[in-house]
């Protein structure tokens, strides 16, 4: 960061001592709220805003606009008070350590039966550092497909049950799943109450692996199409699952005719694709609370910027500036932060359990 700063130094940029910093990760989440909503032009009183979900490798992050403080509902110290362009937004906000894709993905691998997990420690050539190495049989993966991944000076090496022999495990791809998804303890405390009732879009991988089935930039999808995909990809994984063919709320319009050569060049480039695909379902219906016909607008651009949290960031250090430099606050915003600062001493006082 000292390398940032000094570089930062040398141009004309109006700066403070926060303008290199590590970003708290609840300010991720906010930012891509207002970055999504500026976009759409929602930020302004008489507008409803969305809500935006965004999926990262390492972290997951859920925002959305709480038009009613429901202090007795949700818990204060996810809640925060956006002052943007004069207008008090009181907001939920949730920032998911270990529950984005990528430490999802690796957390499931080794979440694996111990007989079935094999690791080695590789003493490389220069002595300075070790590298794990496991070796996998996971349900997850086809039958008859490997997959080598690197991912935290780790490296897994993955494979199907042989012969699809699954009775090994007594468990498939879903409810190993849907097993990491019950236990994470930062899941099993999300208020799921209100999430329904918005508008979402959904940012990041949920983009990326939704466009590979031809989703378009601001295209919808449906909670239970990442699985329907999943279904598709790699059918012999689900053998004992619902057959999704014949739900409602799969959205057929966007469903891309696979054929076999297709269904293996997305395997050849991605072997994980549809363990990613049945987390993304699991986390947003069994995590999130949100239902199977729930639909998302996933997007990667608006109005040809990029959907992430950079210009909420920006917007908000502009705003931040010239509200502070002006003197102003709003009378909502301060009776906002005080009815949040009871309700805050209140829950101290009553030793309300505290699970990030």
């Amino acid at each position: 960061m000292n390398a940032v700063d000094s570089t930062i130094k040398t141009y004309p940029f109006k700066r403070n001592t926060l303008s290199v910093s590590v970003m708290d990760s609840s300010a991720e989440g906010v930012n891509a709220w207002l970055t999504i909503n500026y976009l759409l032009g929602y930020i302004q009183p008489s507008k409803k805003t969305v809500a935006v979900l965004d999926l990262g490798g390492g972290s997951t992050q859920v925002s959305y606009e709480m038009k009613n403080i429901e202090t007795n509902e949700f818990d204060v110290r996810f809640m925060q008070v956006k002052n943007v362009f004069g207008h008090a937004y009181i907001m939920y906000t949730r920032s998911f350590l270990g529950n984005g894709i990528l430490s999802a993905r690796k957390q499931i691998l080794l979440q694996s039966n111990q007989a079935f997990v094999d690791e080695y420690r590789t003493i490389l050539s220069n002595d300075e550092s070790n590298e794990h190495i496991y070796i996998i049989s996971h349900p997850c993966i086809p039958e008859g497909k490997y997959a080598k991944w690197n991912f935290e000076n780790k490296t897994f090496y993955v494979y199907s049950f042989s012969n699809g022999n699954t009775s090994a495990y007594n468990i498939n791809c879903y409810e190993l799943i849907t097993s990491f998804v019950n236990s994470s303890i930062h899941l099993r405390f999300f208020e799921k109450k209100n999430i329904n009732n918005h508008k979402i879009f959904a940012i990041s991988h949920y983009y990326q692996l939704a466009s590979l089935f031809g989703v378009p930039n601001s295209g919808v999808i449906a909670v239970g199409d990442y699985l329907k995909y999943a279904k598709i990809i790699c059918p012999q994984l689900f053998e004992n699952e619902i057959d999704l063919n014949k739900e409602t709320f799969l959205n057929h319009s966007l469903l891309s005719i696979l054929n076999k050569t297709q269904k293996a060049n997305i395997l050849s480039q991605n072997p994980f694709i549809c363990l990613d695909l049945t987390y993304i379902t699991v986390v947003l219906n069994k995590g999130f609370g949100l239902s199977m016909s729930k639909n998302l607008n996933v997007v990667e651009k608006i109005n040809g910027y990029e959907a992430s949290w950079a210009l909420g960031l920006a917007i908000n250090s502009l705003d931040y500036s010239e509200n502070h430099s002006n003197s102003y606050y709003s009378l909502i915003t301060i009776s906002t932060v005080l009815l949040l600062g009871l309700k805050l001493f209140f829950d101290e006082l009553f030793l309300v359990p505290y699970f990030v």
